[in-house]
């Protein structure tokens, strides 16, 4: 059975959003469960949406086994993701108001602490996600994300694992990224918790 990939779309919302989120439930609802504990999910609705941004349609790729989305994720780079600091911001306060929203970006930068930004010209994957696990669809989009980015004139691309999520650490090892930098944390919030990540990266 084979594997597609495609631009998601303002329609793929219902099934891609899941996706994103399931790639870190934790540290989204740390920084963005404000109120309720789904809060988190609801920005990445709205966010998604949006015309710019981390999380918008137009920075996710979509992995498909008969015409199904099997897989997502965005493929970005430290330079892109220092130009969506804006949209996120803007994003985030019309999303909260503005009390909420310093909230939220307080929440933010301490994240950030524990998952800067790549420096350089260092192709970067986040908000992967599998509607299956098992099956390799993760592996096979972390591949085509392999493939845009020598592409694109990267040699090497990178990503964050969290503690918690042992699978993925397995799947990272596996496919030949090397453990570069652990930052330890562990802060409970409400609803999310911010936890130790380890920065792979792998020459491409």
């Amino acid at each position: 059975m084979s594997i597609d990939f495609r631009s998601c779309t303002p329609e793929d919302q219902h099934l891609v959003v899941p996706l994103i989120y399931s790639s870190g439930p934790k540290t989204f609802d740390y920084v963005f469960s404000i109120d309720y504990a789904t809060q988190s999910q609801d920005f990445l609705n709205y966010a998604y949406q949006c015309e710019q941004g981390q999380f918008s349609y137009r920075e996710h790729v979509a992995a498909t086994v008969e015409d199904q989305i099997v897989a997502g994720g965005s493929l970005t780079s430290g330079e892109q993701m220092l130009k969506h600091m804006w949209h996120n911001v803007v994003q985030i306060f019309a999303f909260y108001g503005i009390i909420k929203g310093i909230k939220v970006l307080k929440r933010g930068l301490k994240v950030e602490r524990i998952i800067p930004p790549p420096k350089g010209p260092i192709a970067y994957i986040c908000n992967l996600g599998a509607a299956v696990k098992g099956k390799g669809y993760g592996s096979q989009l972390i591949e085509e994300f392999e493939l845009m980015a020598r592409e694109g004139g990267h040699d090497t691309i990178a990503l964050d694992v969290a503690d918690s999520n042992t699978h993925a650490r397995r799947l990272y090892d596996r496919l030949g990224y090397v453990s570069n930098t652990y930052r330890p944390a562990y802060e409970e919030g409400q609803w999310g918790l911010l936890e130790g990540h380890t920065y792979m990266d792998k020459s491409i």
